[in-house]
């Protein structure tokens, strides 16, 4: 189990943030900045040693409407669009030979301690019979976070959207209807697709063959999943923590005790990948 601090640097000057952070450092705890607005307040934060970032920095998609999906995330999305349509697995299995770097790195992942599998999977077909489809999609969408930029696994971004769909997933499964447990995992990931494609979430979602209950959870906030997600980014941001209390008959307690086990969950993810 990580011990974890957040600091809330929104209202602090450098000089602040490094003479709290210098205190802290001296701590065993993990370092978490929250409400990172600038690229000047991450990069401080990166260099003083913060391991976990939040805030509207990471969010904030650069939407170019005429920019054209590159080649790499046009496979991914041909991918996830075989899944959802209920391809064949010689089909999926053909379209990730396509793709020799995507399929290396997607059975690295499941590989990880993320699955607790007994045996090593060394094939797509292979991890297709233990883990199923719909968790093979849901984890080739959080790979292409990864892959957006050099930054790979110390991306704020891939770190904000795991930990978010993860935190969805543990209060279905502990608190709400385990059945729901893939669907939002799914819609978390799908959260912040505009700012890994720099596009708009509704024309993305135009190409992803996802039930109506996950786009519209992820493009109005609406439904179950809809609240759900607005639950969990509403506690991100410490905003109107007591409408949390009542939101689905979860407790501040129930989503704070999620995002310790989505952390910890998090931290051995990136630690047997790396």
């Amino acid at each position: 189990m990580i011990d974890i601090v957040k600091v809330d640097i929104l209202n602090l000057g450098e000089s602040e943030i490094i003479k709290v952070t210098n205190h802290l450092n001296k701590t065993n705890f993990f370092l978490l900045a929250e409400k990172v607005e600038t690229f000047e307040q991450y990069d401080l934060c990166k260099f003083l040693g913060y391991q976990y970032f939040q805030g509207f920095y990471f969010e904030k998609p650069q939407i170019l409407e005429a920019q054209k999906i590159d080649p790499k995330k046009f496979g991914i999305l041909r991918l996830i669009n075989l899944i959802n349509k209920n391809a064949s697995i010689k089909q999926i299995v053909d379209a990730f030979a396509m793709q020799p770097d995507l399929s290396i790195s997607l059975l690295k992942f499941i590989n990880s301690a993320a699955f607790y599998l007994r045996n090593e999977v060394k094939s797509i077909r292979h991890a297709i019979s233990l883990i199923g489809m719909r968790k093979l999609l849901n984890w080739l969408i959080m790979l292409s976070y990864v892959s957006k930029d050099e930054s790979g696994l110390d991306s704020p971004l891939f770190q904000m959207v795991a930990v978010k769909a993860k935190t969805m997933e543990i209060l279905c499964n502990d608190y709400l209807k385990k059945s729901d447990c893939d669907s939002a995992f799914l819609a978390g990931l799908l959260s912040n697709i505009d700012v890994l494609f720099s596009m708009p979430k509704e024309k993305l979602l135009k190409e992803f063959a996802i039930s109506d209950d996950i786009k519209k959870a992820v493009l109005e906030y609406s439904g179950y999943l809809g609240e759900l997600l607005k639950i969990v980014e509403i506690s991100d941001k410490n905003e109107d923590l007591d409408e949390i209390e009542n939101s689905l008959g979860l407790t501040l307690d129930n989503i704070i005790e999620a995002k310790i086990k989505s952390y910890n969950w998090f931290y051995n993810l990136v630690k047997e990948f790396a």
